[in-house]
């Protein structure tokens, strides 16, 4: 079979030359490999994906389609660097055949630390595809660690194939130059474009749904940490459909650390949960690779209509105790707007350990947020 090498850009697929796979292979935007070449990152995820005849590879296949599939029915597989994130490089992994068509993802982590991570979000994933069978996150299929032997030295590297989400692409808050926020969808098959006003609703709606979702209300497990500024989120948009998926799961804990197992109080911790996503629902980065940014007003009705949508969704799978969903916005409701900022304000040591720039920006706009939360809660039904 015919193994291609390409970079994903906006502009489409750009072909990877030998003078391009013996350049130095980038660990992040600043910072070259010791030894690795870029041509080593590809023939590693070449070596991944067809190993051992490709006998993984045409398991899983044979799995994802329903139907055998042998080597013979792959004619050509398309090697795609899509982006080099702040733990892993993640590429895609096209199969091409006379009746076969499918896309994996690749994730590769190349540090002793990204590893863990790495180790770390394949048993997330497994863990919660298992428990939920919710459609948000990606199928992971294989975890694998490969030595690679250079003339510079040998390095360990782990790589993880999952689901891939077609025509699924990051957004970010962007700044005109009126200096006016608004947010733009990364489509790299259709362009750069700005997104409509339905359609941001949509985003911040689905998103919050789906963090609840998965929100454990008996044990406080969360998906947690998650960023929009690193791009855990993606969307499709086409034909007034709205489609968000979460990529990434690097952890699935509690929040909060009790001491004592009888500490534990559930409502308490899901108000934390609930105040916590209202914020870090709002942070970003200035097209995606700036300051620190804070979104408008706007996107905290959708989080928190997204909220009670999935608290719904719980009381009625039994999930969540019979009436419950009704009962806690009726609590919330109790709150005054500064009883809102003093429960919040525990939050910010945990934005600290991410960055004093995030800290300080959540502290600079926590009196406005609360007020804007406290309106919004005093709208809820009920």
């Amino acid at each position: 079979m015919n193994v291609r090498y390409f970079f994903s850009s906006p502009a489409g697929d750009v072909p990877v030359d030998d003078g391009l796979l013996s350049r130095p292979f980038l660990m992040n935007p600043m910072q070259e490999h010791p030894h690795l070449k870029l041509g080593d990152y590809f023939k590693a995820i070449e070596r991944f994906v067809t190993g051992n005849s490709g006998e993984a590879l045409l398991r899983i296949l044979g799995t994802v389609r329903q139907a055998p599939v042998s080597s013979s029915d792959i004619a050509e597989i398309l090697i795609r660097s899509e982006k080099h994130g702040g733990l892993y490089h993640l590429s895609s992994v096209e199969i091409l055949g006379p009746d076969v068509r499918h896309k994996f993802v690749v994730s590769t982590a190349v540090t002793e630390s990204s590893k863990q991570w790495l180790h770390r979000e394949f048993q997330a994933l497994q863990l919660l595809n298992q428990s939920f069978r919710l459609p948000y996150i990606p199928e992971v299929f294989l975890l694998e660690e490969l030595e690679l032997h250079t003339p510079g030295g040998s390095s360990k590297l782990m790589l993880m194939l999952g689901q891939w989400f077609e025509d699924h692409h990051e957004w970010h808050l962007h700044r005109g130059d009126s200096g006016e926020p608004h947010w733009v969808i990364w489509d790299f098959k259709r362009g750069y474009r700005r997104a409509g006003d339905r359609e941001i609703f949509e985003i911040y709606e689905q998103a919050s749904l789906i963090l609840t979702l998965y929100y454990n209300v008996k044990s406080t497990h969360q998906i947690y940490p998650w960023l929009h500024a690193a791009g855990d989120f993606v969307v499709k948009s086409a034909d007034e459909i709205v489609d968000v998926k979460l990529t990434t799961v690097r952890g699935y804990e509690p929040l909060m650390v009790f001491l004592e197992e009888q500490d534990l109080n559930p409502v308490m911790a899901l108000i934390t949960f609930f105040l916590n996503l209202s914020i870090r629902m709002r942070l970003d980065r200035w097209e995606g690779v700036g300051e620190v940014a804070w979104a408008p007003d706007f996107s905290v009705r959708p989080t928190v209509q997204g909220f009670f949508r999935a608290l719904e969704n719980m009381e009625k799978v039994g999930r969540y105790e019979p009436g419950g969903t009704g009962n806690f916005a009726a609590l919330l409701k109790t709150f005054r707007k500064d009883e809102l900022r003093r429960l919040s304000v525990p939050l910010l040591d945990f934005y600290r350990q991410e960055s004093r720039e995030t800290a300080s920006l959540v502290e600079k706009q926590l009196d406005s947020h609360c007020q804007t939360l406290w309106s919004v809660i005093q709208g809820l039904p009920g």
